[in-house]
């Protein structure tokens, strides 16, 4: 069955692209002169410009085993019960975005009359609606392959260059985005890598996406497994600031399941970690402590088989975490002492002999029937060696 569209609606998008489109060029102009401007200064952190132009049937070629990274692979113990132990707020990435975007237009109001935008839906009705078709467009993955949306499609693509990026970026309404789009979007904003935006749409927009997929399906698409993956590789410390922290912050996103932990964790697994974001990622963590739980264990365990090199500020921490466990359960989960176990094994020889009874302490405390007899075994050798 072929689907024609109403000849009014294909009219009403030539309008839009012709509008649009000699503005969206002129921005591509600005922005290259810009970074040519600022390597003639010597400026190594200038914009760099690229748009890619990724297909769709570029994921097929990718690994085929994409899903196994989102199979929760965790101890029945654990499972049983910790599975069901919190429940998540829903995230609102629309009202944090809605948010910065009221202050830019205050900002501007204020101080920047004399700078206008380029692109500006709130004075022109053409670009809004033009903004509001991309949106349209980017909630169908067979739209995204359309020829005829090529020019709606670089109109998205610029939005990282836009000083009010947020505002455009809420005319698409990123919350109805299929996961294709979603994919193609981080690939556009990587492409520009300006920090503090990236690491603003990785958190409101990405990540809130990816964990709401697993939570209402069970798994995670691949293309946003595979976006994760991209930014992981292109930036693994914004990774970790943006993606893997608020997850983990009860106070900002409520804390995440023992399946989210799992896929973020796997991803983790296969990329490369600096030492100094291993080792700061596990201080952050550990000051978590007052509010543990289960996911917290998985991510102190996926940075500490990156063998970091660990100040001894941060083994100080690692252990006042695990020994303040001691007055709160008489049993912990078992990933929990896995954890322990897995920190004595790397860095016991780097601890000091009151560290390590303190820890000897709270296995014999917080006691497990096989685990407990493993660490003080490992303890008292450690010990000995010290002797």
């Amino acid at each position: 069955m072929i689907v024609v569209r109403p000849v009014k609606y294909a009219l009403q998008d030539e309008e839009l692209k012709e509008h649009l489109g000699s503005k969206i060029s002129h921005v591509i102009v600005q922005a290259l002169q810009t970074r040519d401007d600022d390597f003639e200064e010597g400026d190594n952190d200038s914009l760099t410009i690229q748009i890619n132009n990724c297909s769709l049937n570029e994921v097929e070629d990718q690994d085929t085993n994409l899903l196994d990274c989102c199979e929760l692979v965790l101890p029945d113990e654990d499972l049983a019960e910790y599975s069901n132990s919190a429940m998540v707020p829903e995230l609102s990435s629309k009202e944090a975005l809605e948010l910065a975007a009221t202050k830019k237009r205050y900002i501007r109001h204020h101080h920047n009359n004399h700078r206008a935008l380029e692109i500006d839906p709130f004075s022109d009705s053409k670009c809004a609606a033009f903004y509001s078709r991309v949106g349209v467009i980017m909630q169908s993955a067979p739209a995204l392959e359309d020829v005829e949306n090529k020019v709606f499609l670089k109109g998205f693509q610029i939005i990282p260059l836009l000083s009010n990026w947020e505002e455009v970026l809420l005319l698409t309404q990123p919350d109805l985005w299929c996961p294709e789009a979603v994919y193609h979007a981080t690939l556009a904003f990587l492409s520009f890598h300006k920090l503090h935006q990236l690491k603003s749409f990785l958190e409101h927009i990405l990540l809130k996406r990816s964990l709401g997929h697993i939570r209402t399906r069970g798994f995670l698409d691949q293309h946003l497994y595979l976006a994760l993956r991209h930014v992981s590789h292109a930036d693994p410390t914004l990774f970790c600031k943006a993606v893997v922290m608020p997850m983990n912050d009860i106070n900002q996103w409520g804390g995440c399941s023992l399946q989210e932990a799992s896929v973020l964790g796997g991803i983790l697994s296969n990329a490369y970690i600096p030492s100094s974001t291993g080792s700061n990622m596990l201080l952050a963590l550990t000051h978590l402590s007052a509010h543990y739980s289960i996911p917290h264990s998985v991510f102190i365990i996926v940075f500490l088989e990156k063998k970091p090199v660990l100040p001894f500020r941060v083994l100080t921490s690692l252990v006042d975490h695990f020994c303040s466990m001691k007055d709160r359960a008489s049993k912990m989960p078992l990933l929990w002492y896995q954890s322990m176990y897995l920190f004595l094994d790397l860095y016991g020889t780097e601890c000091v002999s009151e560290q390590k009874e303190r820890l000897l302490e709270t296995s014999q405390i917080v006691f497990h029937h096989h685990w407990s007899s493993l660490i003080g075994d490992l303890i008292w050798k450690l010990l000995k060696l010290v002797d």
